[in-house]
């Protein structure tokens, strides 16, 4: 497991509402990988989630909870904004 990755996921969770733009011209992007399957790359760690069932990466529970599947990585990627 990628340690610092996760670490540093929870850092950005409450930002998971804004634009992710930094000042320094970069935007954190977001997906999550199982063992078989890698989701696409997202702009919002929210939309990321929403779509995590379709690779079998985790669900949304009744209260709106994110719950990933064992085995399931957070990846992150730095990108330039467009």
């Amino acid at each position: 497991m990628h340690m610092p990755t996760v670490r540093r996921i929870f850092s950005h969770l409450p930002e998971t509402c804004y634009d992710m733009q930094r000042s320094d011209g970069t935007m954190t992007q977001y997906r999550f990988v199982t063992r078989n399957r890698a989701g696409k790359w997202y702009a919002t760690l929210a939309e990321a989630q929403q779509q995590a069932n379709r690779i079998g990466a985790g669900f949304t529970d009744a209260l709106g909870r994110f719950i990933a599947y064992r085995g399931t990585i957070l990846e992150m990627r730095e990108t330039p904004a467009t």
